[in-house]
């Protein structure tokens, strides 16, 4: 299995780029181009002109190279003849971020864009996906916020979930290495993108936000071969019935019960988030690189009420909050007062500062 052609293109093909700004067609090239990619860059489009002074060509074999990926972002009905065409010059990958397939009931239209794929041997992510983005080239085929590079993967099967994110991120100083809208994946799956990355040296750690899994058997095989390698966090939507329904019509897949998702991270070490937002903070944890050897957990607070809080959901998740051995506490009380509470948590009170907090941590 090999993706490098989605997260290391020399050059790349946006068909259905647009000469006109606030258009799909033009913000994508502004992105690739305003990100820094340093390959080749082909607008398509049959009216022809430029873009931000690039050539336009009228059709994807008009180019006189062959690009190592195209993104697709004409309507839908156009799409699997857009990757036939792709497909039979050579191109390798295609990501198409045109919906209207499978997620609104034209499975048909979905089933003929693979079957053009699959005569041509061309690798498809999406449709109804949102984009690509290696950090490490500077690629940014997708419409969400450019980010920092940083240690983080994120695998979505939501482009404005990955945006939100994304704008948490910016505020919050979180790097990412890679992301994948995997859209539809009525070719390249989630599970896929999940096993390139566990090998990919420039991620640290791994953050998926799933609705529904499209090839369980693969990803507990993938799962179980490649256990505690990196660390993962994922947070799963569609857990009530309604929300399955939900799910389905996004992305067009069935969805399992959630208990079976639950079990499956347990099994294989996945730290599960209970909401979007501790997706973030998960993920902003695992990008600092630190791995903890074991359950035990050291809290450290400047208050009493948030202590108890933190001790109540770290023993919900299973986490011991033992108390600081003796040799410890004697190691505290050398610098820090006796107001201070040397039990678990460790109380620093209202006057603590940044001088206590770092005595504390290096002990």
């Amino acid at each position: 299995m090999n993706l490098d052609f989605f997260f290391y293109p020399k050059s790349v093909a946006v068909v259905g780029a647009s000469t006109i700004p606030g258009k799909v067609g033009y913000e994508l090239v502004k992105n690739i181009v305003e990100a820094g990619f340093g390959g080749d860059i082909f607008p398509v489009n049959p009216k022809g002109g430029s873009i931000l002074g690039l050539k336009v060509y009228p059709s994807v074999k008009s180019i006189q190279s062959i690009p190592d990926l195209a993104v697709i972002v004409t309507p839908a009905e156009t799409v699997p003849g857009i990757v036939g065409e792709c497909g039979s010059i050579g191109v390798k990958g295609v990501v198409v971020i045109s919906g209207g397939f499978s997620e609104v009931g034209n499975r048909w239209l979905e089933e003929e864009l693979v079957a053009y794929a699959r005569k041509y041997g061309v690798r498809v992510i999406g449709p109804n996906s949102a984009g690509i983005i290696n950090t490490s080239i500077n690629f940014h085929a997708c419409m969400e916020f450019r980010v920092p590079r940083g240690p983080i993967s994120l695998i979505s099967q939501s482009g404005a979930v990955g945006g939100i994110l994304f704008a948490l991120a910016r505020e919050g100083c979180i790097g990412f290495s890679k992301f994948v809208s995997c859209g539809n994946s009525c070719d390249v799956s989630e599970v896929e993108v999940l096993e390139y990355l566990l090998m990919d040296d420039d991620t640290g750690s791994i953050a998926l936000y799933l609705e529904a899994i499209h090839d369980g058997r693969r990803f507990i095989d993938v799962c179980r071969k490649f256990r505690g390698v990196k660390p993962m966090v994922a947070f799963k939507a569609g857990k009530s019935s309604a929300g399955v329904r939900a799910a389905a019509s996004h992305t067009g897949a069935l969805a399992s019960p959630y208990h079976i998702y639950s079990s499956l991270f347990k099994q294989f070490r996945i730290l599960e988030a209970p909401s979007l937002s501790g997706l973030f903070s998960s993920s902003k944890f695992l990008g600092l690189g630190f791995r903890a050897k074991g359950p035990r957990i050291m809290i450290v607070t400047n208050s009493g009420g948030p202590g108890v809080i933190a001790t109540d959901l770290c023993e919900s998740f299973g986490l011991m909050v033992p108390e600081p051995s003796e040799e410890l506490k004697s190691k505290l009380r050398s610098f820090l007062p006796q107001i201070c509470s040397l039990r678990n948590p460790i109380d620093l009170t209202a006057t603590g500062g940044y001088d206590w907090y770092y005595g504390v941590l290096k002990e």
